[in-house]
């Protein structure tokens, strides 16, 4: 089954807590998400581009009720990777494999959330490094939701730069 995955390489671009290590997925893990489980494994989630990047953060600000205040404390960071073994969930092929429909990768539903859980666990057993995703907040964007823990030799992910959000 390895004909699922791509390899990925570039940069991409992450918000995060100011005090966290952009790096670190230990915040993911004890909130859960879309990719990662509550209390299991936790993800890095970047996006491809700035715009999906913004989009992505003015919806966890409306989700989150973070106020403009706190995003004095919040960091934007450049990423660069290289992966070998990522998951293309942006290929309708693909998620047809999958059993999943797009509007099941952008929904915030439970049961939406469930299944894209469920198939991160079972690609992560398969030896998944990340999952490249539609981005529930930019139509046109796209998603890397990396998986440190998953890393195969001769892979990477590297901070670039880190600077204030605002």
């Amino acid at each position: 089954m390895s004909t699922i995955f791509i390899r990925k390489t570039g940069l991409l671009f992450r918000v995060h807590y100011g005090r966290l290590n952009p790096l670190d997925t230990k915040a993911s893990k004890k909130q859960g998400g879309r990719w990662n489980r509550k209390n299991k494994y936790g993800a890095i989630y970047t996006a491809l581009d700035k715009k999906t990047l913004r989009a992505e953060l003015y919806k966890m600000v409306d989700r989150r009720g973070i106020t403009a205040k706190d995003l004095f404390r919040w960091k934007i960071t450049v990423i660069e990777i290289k992966l070998k073994n990522v998951l293309n969930l942006t290929d309708p092929e693909i998620r047809k494999k999958f059993r999943i429909e797009l509007a099941d990768t952008l929904s915030d539903t439970k049961d939406c959330i469930e299944k894209c859980c469920k198939i991160a666990d079972e690609v992560r057993n398969l030896g998944a490094e990340a999952i490249l995703s539609p981005s529930a907040a930019n139509p046109e964007g796209e998603n890397l939701n990396i998986y440190p823990d998953k890393l195969l030799k001769n892979s990477y992910i590297k901070r670039i730069k880190t600077e204030n959000l605002i």
